[in-house]
């Protein structure tokens, strides 16, 4: 049996609410998994959302309605991360199985299988212009996959223990990786070397991301901190202090004015960059919250969460 994230539980129910930020409601929750979430993430044009999990499903949910359209079945193991290509056409998922996959989302078919790491995958990214995918692993290495030929174009190496999260930035030149190191390394795509490093955090890093410009990274890691970066000089302009557990996602918003972060707590709480003040906290979630993401209009938050034991 593979190790859990998140030093997980089995559970039996899945909420992915949807939050509007202004108002901090739940409109809609999109159940039918048969075991927790760890992935969740919203079509480039908002409409639909798709997600992943531990059934080894990767799932397509209408956002209007929350109606379920179609089921993606393929991997071995536990779904570790879902993303949608630019231009909404593919969804790629990564696994406990190995394996990244890519789907095409209008018919669910499996058109391409990238093998090569030597552990779980944990995490997926397609580059802003939809010719790469980007996958970090257990295996302590980054690959970098061509999307339309499937074949492996350059492997990121350097570090000593897995890495949890990958991200490109807005201009797909750079891409930032955080694992159990503890450590953030940004690195350059084309060349395939180590740019920078982002050290501070005291525990391993379960999640980073860019903001809209670039100019930034936030980091979320297992020492209950949220950490703001600049990207040019690799210094740490800012701490978002305050939660009393690990945190397992942080995402922008579209603007760039807001960070979410999801947590073991069970909770969803949304910063605002510029000052580091929490304005609001959402809760109702009844397990950790290993996953959350903005539609790209801004206006909701989605978030994904183990299920409830049952016994």
């Amino acid at each position: 049996m593979p190790r859990y994230q998140n030093r997980s539980t089995k559970s039996t129910r899945l909420r992915l609410p949807r939050f509007e930020p202004t108002g901090g409601c739940e409109i809609r929750r999109f159940e039918a998994h048969e075991d927790s979430v760890n992935s969740v993430v919203f079509s480039p044009d908002g409409k639909w959302l798709a997600s992943g999990g531990y059934d080894k499903t990767v799932r397509l949910w209408e956002v209007e309605s929350g109606r379920e359209v179609r089921r993606f079945e393929g991997h071995d193991n536990w779904v570790n991360s879902v993303v949608f290509s630019p231009d909404g056409k593919w969804l790629a998922s990564g696994g406990w199985d190995k394996t990244v996959r890519l789907w095409e989302v209008e018919s669910g078919r499996e058109m391409r299988r990238f093998e090569g790491h030597e552990d779980s995958v944990n995490s997926v990214v397609f580059s802003p212009d939809g010719k790469w995918l980007a996958s970090g692993g257990y295996d302590k290495t980054v690959g970098l996959w061509e999307v339309k030929r499937g074949r492996e174009v350059r492997r990121l190496c350097g570090r000593k223990s897995g890495v949890k999260s990958a991200v490109f930035s807005p201009d797909g030149e750079w891409l930032a990786s955080g694992g159990e190191d503890k450590v953030v390394r940004l690195w350059e795509v084309e060349g395939g070397c180590e740019i920078r490093r982002f050290g501070g955090h005291e525990s391993e890093v379960k999640s980073v991301v860019f903001s809209p410009d670039g100019k930034w990274l936030a980091s979320g890691g297992y020492d209950k901190t949220v950490r703001l970066w600049e990207v040019k000089s690799g210094r740490e302009v800012r701490r978002f202090e305050g939660r009393e557990s690990e945190v397992l996602s942080v995402v922008f918003s579209p603007d760039g004015k807001w960070l979410a972060s999801g947590a073991d707590d069970k909770t969803v709480w949304l910063w605002e960059v510029e000052s580091g003040r929490e304005v609001r906290r959402f809760e109702g979630h009844e397990k950790s919250v290993g996953s959350v993401v903005f539609s790209p209009d801004g206006k909701w938050l989605a978030s994904a969460s183990e299920k409830r034991r049952s016994d």
